[in-house]
């Protein structure tokens, strides 16, 4: 905090104004208004209610592109979490940019597709997906999966998905991938 912080702080602490400090005024309640009575967008729940809750009540689309970032510690389950709020979303209607530093396509879409798996009734496990059968054969339910996954989209039942995977992706590279996709789907 620097000193000038410091001392307007300590000043409205003590209920007076320093030099060229500057208030706003609350009885101003022009861009408040405006911002009630813009078109309203429904936020799209995530499927973890204690994420929606927190986000308010989902993701709100159309309100400044927002980017919800996930960072933790390597194994702490932060790419499952991150697939059941991309499944939930998706099960929504809603097209998801899923970006992971750490999976290759291959790990990403088993992840994924386990997930949808489960919640559609065809269970199977990813590691099944990832790493295959010792028999080398294609689960049982595997049709039914792939078959589920291509009628929902084609119905219209759920959104979009597109994977970014890249193990040296920088920043910049983030940046640019992420507006991309806010310029494909506004």
């Amino acid at each position: 905090c620097g000193r000038k912080a410091r001392r307007e702080i300590e000043a409205l602490m003590q209920g007076r104004c320093v030099d060229d400090m500057v208030l706003d005024d609350i009885s101003d309640l022009t861009s408040l208004k405006e911002r009630m009575t813009e078109p309203a967008f429904e936020p799209i729940p995530t499927g973890m209610y204690g994420v929606d809750i927190a986000i308010g009540g989902g993701v709100v689309p159309g309100r400044g592109h927002r980017v919800h970032i996930v960072a933790a510690d390597s194994g702490v389950g932060k790419t499952q979490m991150c697939v059941i709020l991309a499944m939930g979303l998706l099960l929504n209607k809603a097209d998801v940019l899923f970006i992971s530093v750490e999976m290759t396509a291959d790990e990403m879409k088993a992840c994924l597709l386990a997930n949808f798996s489960y919640r559609a009734g065809c269970h199977v496990p990813n590691w099944i997906m990832e790493k295959g059968r010792p028999d080398r054969k294609l689960p049982e339910n595997f049709a039914k999966l792939e078959q589920t996954w291509h009628d929902m989209l084609r119905d219209k039942q759920r959104g979009d998905i597109r994977l970014k995977y890249e193990l040296d992706m920088g920043c910049p590279e983030i940046e640019q991938t992420i507006q991309a996709a806010k310029d494909q789907n506004p």
